[in-house]
């Protein structure tokens, strides 16, 4: 197997992020539109969040802010256990999914609460209590940031997604000033782990 993109080569085997014999990656697959093509960096990604959220026994508050990376509505809702009770903000009611019945169920039964702006979901999402989990791009600095300082005081997770690989600098001094340290991976994605 394959993978290549302008900032990435993989070969092996078998790669983890896109073998659909695996769970979470066979549910990206079904979940994900053809047209919303997912670098291995995004899918490994939502593998992370996927398994974090599997082994939460308790109520999660899921927050994806950013719009490429819709198909981990679908995909943690079926995982997770409706005695939970979790909470899903999502950014746009126009959601990037390939449809069928299967996804309109999951979604439908994860009764996600939609939002126009990325605020709204942050001030909506730390109101609740419970386990966060946050999916942000790095070109959303100023939430990243919002979420890094409101974290610190909870249990929860920041993943960043970083499909450009692009400078991080900024995010790592932030967190440094903070005394956070990022989990940096070698794909360029990073997470902040509140536990």
């Amino acid at each position: 197997m394959k993978y290549s993109d302008k900032n990435i080569t993989v070969e092996a085997a078998k790669i983890n992020s896109f073998d659909t014999d695996r769970p979470a990656p066979g549910m990206t697959k079904m979940f994900n539109p053809a047209n919303n093509t997912l670098r291995i960096q995004s899918a490994s990604l939502i593998n992370r969040v996927v398994g974090v959220s599997h082994e939460i026994g308790e109520k999660i508050n899921l927050g994806i802010l950013d719009k490429t990376l819709h198909c981990i509505l679908p995909t943690v809702a079926y995982f997770r256990q409706k005695k939970y009770k979790d909470t899903n903000h999502i950014l746009s009611n126009d959601l990037i999914i390939k449809k069928s019945e299967f996804a309109r169920d999951l979604i439908t039964n994860a009764n996600p609460i939609f939002y126009k702006t990325q605020v709204e979901i942050l001030d909506s999402i730390f109101a609740e209590s419970g386990f966060i989990i946050l999916i942000i791009n790095i070109d959303d600095i100023q939430q990243i940031q919002t979420s890094i300082d409101r974290i610190k005081e909870r249990r929860g997770m920041i993943s960043i997604h970083n499909p450009e690989h692009k400078d991080n600098s900024k995010i790592i001094k932030y967190c440094l000033d903070r005394n956070i340290n990022l989990i940096e991976h070698t794909d360029n994605s990073y997470d902040i782990l509140r536990i």
